[in-house]
């Protein structure tokens, strides 16, 4: 949809948090919060208002996987640090 998405990620232990800030090709920013868990290469994270991401870590360090809106949408993320 051409919107970018710029995490900042902490980890302390198994758990994680942050901020997500989605950016519109528009000019429009949104800001999410969110909490999950790294279990293995397994990672999870949620916002609290119903969205949901499910993915991993490669060998490479990227994080892949599917972000679910609240309302049924899914959008396939990967990611890498700056």
């Amino acid at each position: 949809m051409g919107a970018v998405i710029e995490a900042t990620v902490n980890q302390k232990g198994h758990a994680i948090d942050g901020v997500a800030e989605v950016h519109s090709p528009f000019g429009q920013k949104d800001t999410y919060h969110f909490i999950g868990n790294i279990d293995g290469n397994r990672v999870t994270a949620a916002h609290h208002e119903g969205h949901r991401f499910a993915g991993s870590v490669t060998p490479n360090g990227q994080v892949v996987g599917t972000l679910r809106t609240r309302g049924g949408h899914e959008f396939s993320v990967s990611a890498s640090r700056r």
